[in-house]
């Protein structure tokens, strides 16, 4: 067809079985504002657009459908609410195996997600869905929740469903409790005091989503090829330490989130290492983030204190944000055998390539490791307010740190 292959338009009570719809320029079925229609053991394959393209439609039922091969998603609802997928299958689609968006109270039962080359399922500012039985494998992302607002992020999500054989743990409203060890997706919504550690998240939107929580320590969590490794939204007084964060597009992002540490994190190759927006008074300390596109962004965010990190060919950014460089206090630290007190900055390869070409000892006329001149050490972007007045001559692994009194 040179549009779409069925199409429905204010249509309502119809059922279609056993139809095929392959190879249309535009959607295979397309259903606009119309109610309760049944759609089972239909095939739409190979269509420029979606399989199921659903807009603005209500109760409607798809049963045991087969999509796939299509060139944007298996199947899509959009503003659509109250509908039942179940059985349905989507494979080799161009962007998602299923799509929701801004479409609430829906409900995904016994599909399959396989092979698609964005995201198996998706819930986009959709809110109240439920979802049992789903298998998501071989995507290039499997699973992925996004959303602006709390209401976005309330789903019923049980363990039944699972990403490449391993179980989502999806936790809404809970306390002082540990996600298992098995998880393969991590949802952590508008909790408490929840422990996630010693697992690997890969190949999902997301690896570890966090929104609308306060107090949740993440530790020896390794998060691997997906869109943002770590995900915090509006959540505060987390500690995210010694955790390793590789090759995906961003690997912490906190959005609108106060007051957490950052401690001893590895945060490597991805195209953005962690980025702050929004966000006020939080505290990054001892993390080597190397090989990144850019290492750390910072955007309309206050107050946060950055200091005894590597920075190892990533750079900084700074937009409109008031940021501390170094240490607020003295440190009393040992460097090359010798006992020395001094605040401290962070450790920039950019600093000694950039201004002095090779590392001398004029950079450190006394010896304490910290940089004496020229400093301050300038941030190469921003608007150039962006200061660390006690750049370090080495990374920080190479200065023992010790109480005053020891």
């Amino acid at each position: 067809s040179t549009y779409d292959g069925i199409f429905l338009f204010y249509s309502n009570d119809n059922s279609f079985v056993d139809n095929t719809a392959n190879q249309n320029n535009q959607d295979g079925f397309f259903i606009n504002a119309s109610y309760n229609n049944t759609l089972i053991n239909n095939v739409a394959n190979a269509n420029n657009y979606d399989g199921f393209g659903l807009e603005l439609v209500n109760n409607h039922t798809l049963i045991n459908n087969q999509v796939n091969s299509n060139n944007k998603s298996g199947i899509s609802l959009t503003s659509s609410n109250r509908n039942l997928l179940e059985g349905n299958v989507a494979s080799l689609n161009t962007e998602m195996g299923f799509y929701l968006a801004s479409s609430t109270s829906n409900a995904l039962a016994g599909n399959k997600a396989s092979a698609n080359k964005k995201v198996g399922i998706h819930l986009e500012n959709s809110g109240n869905c439920t979802l049992t039985d789903n298998m998501m494998e071989g995507n290039y992302y499997n699973f992925g929740v996004t959303g602006d607002s709390l209401p976005y992020f309330y789903h019923d999500i049980d363990t039944s469903n699972s990403v490449d054989g391993k179980p989502i743990y999806y936790w809404i409203d809970q306390q002082e409790r540990e996600i298992p060890k098995d998880a393969g997706f991590v949802g952590i919504i508008d909790s408490i005091n929840i422990t996630v550690r010693d697992l690997t998240l890969t190949k999902n939107s997301v690896g570890l989503l966090l929104a609308y929580s306060v107090g949740t320590w993440i530790k020896n969590v390794t998060v691997s090829n997906t869109d943002d490794g770590i995900s915090l939204l509006a959540s505060s007084y987390s500690l995210i330490a010694n955790n390793t964060i590789s090759n995906n597009d961003w690997g912490i992002n906190m959005l609108s989130s106060d007051s957490n540490f950052l401690f001893q994190n590895t945060i490597t190759k991805n195209q953005l290492g962690i980025i702050l927006g929004y966000s006020n008074n939080n505290t990054l300390q001892m993390n080597n983030i190397s090989n990144n596109w850019e290492g750390l962004s910072l955007l309309n965010s206050r107050d946060n204190l950055v200091f005894a990190n590597n920075f190892i060919n990533s750079s900084a950014h700074s937009t409109n944000s008031a940021t501390i460089w170094n240490s607020v206090f003295e440190m009393t630290y040992i460097y090359n055998g010798e006992r020395y007190t001094n605040f401290m900055g962070n450790y920039w390869s950019s600093y000694f390539k950039d201004i002095y070409g090779t590392m001398g000892i004029e950079q450190d006329t006394d010896g304490n490791g910290i940089a004496d001149f020229p400093t301050p050490y300038t941030l190469p972007t921003g608007l150039g307010t962006d200061k660390d007045y006690y750049p370090l001559m080495q990374p920080y692994e190479h200065y023992i740190y010790v109480t005053a009194d020891e």
